[in-house]
């Protein structure tokens, strides 16, 4: 549903820093979403990432956007390699629960106004979580200062249960927007925000993403 959703406060507070730059978006059919499998940077194990503002990672950024990059708005992600826990694509993917506080990534995209895009990613858990973990991820409408104009949620869930570091139970989750058509129309973001809360002792157990899409169709 188009333009009721609230963006938590610390969406919010991220989106102060994703400055908008307008330039021609792809084609139909291409990934708009750089470094969508977080290959970068390139890790041995795990590294964790504190957010903050201007805290970005996964490419080299248009300078002081999320652009071309991945921004950290708040909470810590691990990046994780291969040699901890199979990736569902290439060598890596993030844990949105790297640390006591949830964290949210966000990337700003080039999109044609009133176009329709089919966004994918693949979700699993932390290894050994002990129930559902949850995420919610946001897909915003930005005009041309950088605003936010309305936005979408969408809210999903993997059971972790019987999955392992080497079976991670990976789940294709998949939906479509279209961007506004209104003349002030600029980009679109999208945001991935954990949402997993199992209690005390808990806090680094939460959903883990790969190979984000976002394409025209």
């Amino acid at each position: 549903m188009r333009a009721s959703v609230r963006i938590p406060a610390i969406v919010a507070a991220a989106a102060a820093v994703l400055v908008t730059v307008t330039l021609p978006a792809g084609a139909a059919g291409t990934n708009l979403v750089k470094d969508g499998g977080f290959e970068k940077p390139k890790v041995a194990g795990s590294q964790s990432l504190v957010g903050g503002p201007n805290v970005f990672f996964g490419g080299k950024c248009i300078p002081g956007t999320a652009h071309n990059c991945w921004g950290l708005g708040t909470g810590t992600i691990d990046i994780v390699s291969k040699s901890v826990w199979k990736p569902k694509a290439g060598k890596q993917s993030i844990d949105l629960n790297g640390g006591a506080e949830a964290a949210e990534v966000a990337q700003s995209l080039f999109t044609s106004p009133g176009q329709s895009y089919q966004i994918t990613f693949w979700l699993a858990a932390t290894p050994g979580a002990p129930d559902n973990v949850n995420i919610a991820v946001f897909w915003a409408d930005i005009d041309g200062h950088g605003n936010t104009m309305s936005t979408d949620e969408h809210d999903f869930n993997f059971f972790p249960i019987g999955h392992t570091s080497t079976s991670m139970g990976w789940t294709k989750e998949t939906f479509v927007e279209t961007s506004s058509s209104a003349p002030e129309f600029a980009e679109n973001r999208i945001y991935f925000l954990s949402t997993a809360n199992l209690g005390p002792g808990n806090d680094d157990f939460g959903p883990v993403i790969d190979a984000v899409s976002v394409k025209q169709i």
